[in-house]
């Protein structure tokens, strides 16, 4: 017979892991920054820096139908509920 309380830890840690919520990864930067600014075009995203609370992207774009390329840096933070937001707000248009 199943020991009762190692079947609730073992379902504890499923829960816990069922709630954590994504980390922010290059791939979600790149569809914000495009979703911002559906005027550029996305060459690399680069992760610069990985902290517990925060994750820093390097985001090299370019006007669509240029061949300059420009960088901006936009950093994910969490919040005290875990929901991960741009902080600080993003610039309304790009340098």
């Amino acid at each position: 017979m199943p020991n009762p309380l190692r079947l609730f830890g073992f379902l504890l840690v499923l829960f816990l892991v069922g709630c954590e919520r994504p980390r922010p990864e290059p791939a979600d930067m790149k569809a914000e920054f495009l979703r911002r600014y559906p005027m550029a075009e996305v060459v690399s995203v680069r992760l610069i820096e990985d902290e517990v609370v925060a994750r820093s992207f390097d985001i090299t774009y370019r006007a669509k139908g240029e061949q300059e390329t420009k960088s901006i840096s936009l950093q994910y933070m969490e919040d005290a509920k875990g929901v991960w937001e741009l902080r600080p707000p993003p610039p309304a248009e790009l340098p």
